[in-house]
């Protein structure tokens, strides 16, 4: 696996065989215009997982913000945990046309 990662050939969730996943989406969450999503990403074999959630506003002029969260868990050197991550953040904005 470290091969992998330092050789610049790992890719995401095909390192082992049995994978399973969800992915829930509630819109018109508090707001019309908001929409709440929560995923998880498990790697059976090695009881590696990632759960995440995330949080998006549209307005009317098609402006777009939003933040999600990642939560890895496992054991260190499985998959989800191989760079020792615990947790990130993303925050985006943009303009759909």
């Amino acid at each position: 696996k470290t091969y992998l990662a330092v050789s610049g050939l790992y890719e995401p969730n095909y390192l082992s065989k049995y994978y399973t996943a969800i992915f829930i989406t509630f819109n018109e969450f508090i707001l019309s215009d908001m929409t709440f999503t929560l995923n998880g990403i498990s790697n059976i074999e090695q009881k590696s997982f990632i759960v995440s959630s995330g949080l998006s506003y549209t307005n009317l002029s098609n402006f777009t913000a939003g933040i999600t969260g990642n939560y890895y868990i496992g054991s260190d050197d499985t998959e989800y945990k191989a760079y020792g991550l615990e947790y990130t953040v993303q925050v985006t904005t943009g303009i759909l046309f």
